[in-house]
């Protein structure tokens, strides 16, 4: 079996959530995985939870335990679904474990998973022949519902931000969009929360109280930003000092939320070790430097609440007179709180992405208040790095927004390793 064709083993199964756990058990016994064959850390919320979990499992691997790292969509390479020690596992080590799956499991059987249960089933299966203590899985979608709360004992759930995401299944008000993130709490259990608005806390607190679980949210008054630009960020928190290469005020947060959250493992560990991973670490599609002169910015933002951050560090950071590079999917609403964005532009450049739910540009076109933007469409995604090599002066800057699926589109065309580099085991 090649990689190309484990890869399409894969992909040969229908798309979408499903609430039903009675296949996923069946194939959990199939292949003997269980609960206790890990200490399982679970992650639910809008946006923040690849960056909560990226740091997450960086400062436990510091602390030399053994980490496997679950997370979805990926950008480029669909292994970085299922990080070991937070390197990606080898293409031989894929093509077994794919393998194994083709001679176990039934068509019937397997033909009842979704994409992203399967993807589950291979992470599983890779932490568990890899022997890894700790796992971090991040939920697909909502939390109470996903496939990754199939499991009961939790010794930690984060929950990161909420915010309008997945509405016709989650519901149209944060109030339901937080019961379901809420779900992942586990009977008598830690949990670490971002903090809402009043009445989003006040339902977290509930399930935590109701589930007799400790509960504690960030107190972002214990973070003092000191410096921030397209550099990076200087904070402190709780007395200790950091850098960051991260951009925006939000990327601190996430980071403090998840040293909060490991220091409620109490695991031993080396502040300056937390620190080194902090300043190295460089999450990819998040306000992230992939081209200098000119330079270009990728950010996932693919919700409203996504789109109102990057706002923000477009304003924190006085950033105007850019070249804005958009694509997006059919179901999502984003176009109200990209308007805000174009108003910032000089130039819009409007694309569309490799994939079947991809939106047409011209539809984005005409969902939005172009304000008398000069615009432009490139159909072929892949001409996009052309233009800007051909078109764009040095001095200036692009971005480039609206989905995680566009970014990644981008980094293979721009090649595009981040700091942490091709880490392979």
């Amino acid at each position: 079996m090649k990689f190309e064709e484990a890869l399409a083993y894969l992909e040969d199964v229908k798309y979408g959530h499903c609430k039903d756990f009675n296949n996923f058990k069946e194939v959990l016994a199939l292949f003997k995985i269980k609960e206790s064959d890990f200490k399982i850390i679970q992650i639910a919320g809008t946006n923040g939870k690849g960056t909560v979990g990226t740091f997450l499992s960086n400062f436990i691997e510091g602390s030399n335990k053994s980490i496997g790292h679950f997370i979805s969509p990926h950008l480029v390479d669909y292994r970085e679904r299922f990080k070991v020690n937070n390197k990606i596992i080898s293409k031989e080590s894929f093509i077994n474990i794919v393998k194994k799956i083709k001679n176990t499991l039934a068509d019937e059987l397997k033909n009842k998973l979704t994409y992203f249960e399967l993807s589950l089933i291979v992470a599983l299966l890779v932490f568990k022949y890899e022997k890894v203590e700790y796992i971090i899985l991040e939920a697909g979608i909502g939390g109470r519902y996903d496939i990754t709360n199939i499991f009961s004992n939790n010794i930690l759930s984060i929950i990161t931000t909420i915010g309008y995401d997945h509405v016709n299944i989650l519901g149209n008000s944060l109030e339901e969009i937080a019961y379901h993130k809420s779900g992942i709490i586990k009977p008598c259990s830690k949990v670490v929360s971002y903090s809402h608005t009043s009445i989003v806390d006040r339902l977290i607190e509930k399930e935590a109280l109701e589930k007799h679980s400790n509960l504690s949210f960030l107190n972002k008054e214990d973070v003092k930003i000191l410096n921030m630009n397209l550099n990076g960020s200087d904070f402190t928190y709780l007395s200790e000092e950091f850098h960051t290469s991260m951009i925006g005020k939000h990327q601190v947060y996430n980071i403090c939320l998840a040293l909060q959250a490991f220091l409620l493992l109490d695991i031993e560990y080396n502040m300056d070790v937390i620190r080194e991973k902090i300043n190295s670490i460089q999450f990819e599609g998040r306000m992230e430097k992939i081209n200098y002169n000119p330079t270009v910015i990728v950010d996932g933002a693919h919700n409203d609440e996504g789109l109102e951050i990057l706002n923000k560090n477009i304003e924190y950071l006085n950033i105007e007179d850019f070249i804005l590079i958009v694509g997006s999917m059919n179901d999502k609403n984003i176009f109200n709180k990209l308007e805000k964005i174009i108003s910032k532009a000089k130039i819009v450049i409007f694309t569309k992405i490799d994939y079947e739910r991809a939106i047409e540009p011209e539809k984005i076109m005409n969902l939005v208040n172009l304000q008398k933007k000069q615009y432009i469409i490139i159909n072929n995604i892949k001409e996009i790095k052309d233009f800007i090599v051909n078109n764009i002066k040095k001095e200036d800057l692009v971005l480039i927004t609206g989905s995680l699926y566009l970014v990644g589109e981008i980094k293979k065309i721009f090649n595009y390793k981040n700091n942490n580099g091709d880490k392979y085991v």
